[in-house]
């Protein structure tokens, strides 16, 4: 007989087992993507072309915002490195989880996946908000020699799963310009 801990924990094994290796049924089946470049912060990504984009830059920093059907959202926040920005990220726990507009339910998985060129990165995976405005996201770390970059893809619970491939190429595209990806290397598998 399980206990009312070991529910949630089963529960959450369970949903963090089907967002990472389900196969999934695209709601996107002919998306494209063009790759775009921040060339002040050194990295690229492809961007789904039917997701709208917003972009905030600093000489410092650089936020662009995605927003797609069904409430998909990808947000990618890029900021050149110095001590404090890597302060900040190293305790991103204390302040990224309390800063959110919905609080943070609870922390489905943390793990380490490669990125490119040996580098890792982390991806936490998380829920938040309440009955039916709960909210599954998943957020990638990358602390590169020049940058500190975060990528976030957030979708509504009941249709993450819907969302997983423009998700995975999103965060398995992010490179620093001038590296190519090695096909059989990196994050594709991590997140497949």
């Amino acid at each position: 007989m399980f206990m009312p801990e070991q529910k949630k924990r089963s529960c959450h094994a369970v949903i963090m087992l089907i967002l990472l290796t389900a196969s999934v049924s695209n709601i996107y089946p002919d998306e494209k993507y063009s790759r775009i470049g921040i060339g002040e912060f050194g990295i690229s990504f492809l961007a789904p072309e039917s997701f709208s984009r917003t972009e905030s830059a600093t000489s410092y920093r650089c936020v662009i915002v995605m927003n797609g059907p069904g409430s998909a959202r990808i947000t990618i926040y890029t900021a050149l490195r110095d001590d404090e920005e890597t302060r900040r990220w190293a305790s991103f726990k204390e302040w990224y989880f309390k800063d959110r507009p919905r609080p943070v339910r609870s922390i489905l998985g943390v793990r380490e996946a490669n990125v490119f060129s040996g580098q890792k990165g982390d991806i936490h995976i998380y829920e938040s908000g309440r009955g039916k405005n709960r909210l599954i996201s998943r957020l990638m770390i990358i602390t590169g020699d020049r940058h500190v970059t975060s990528v976030e893809c957030t979708a509504p619970t009941k249709g993450f799963y819907q969302n997983t491939e423009i998700f995975n190429t999103v965060m398995a595209s992010i490179i620093p310009e001038g590296i190519q990806r090695n096909k059989n290397q990196g994050l594709d598998e991590d997140l497949h």
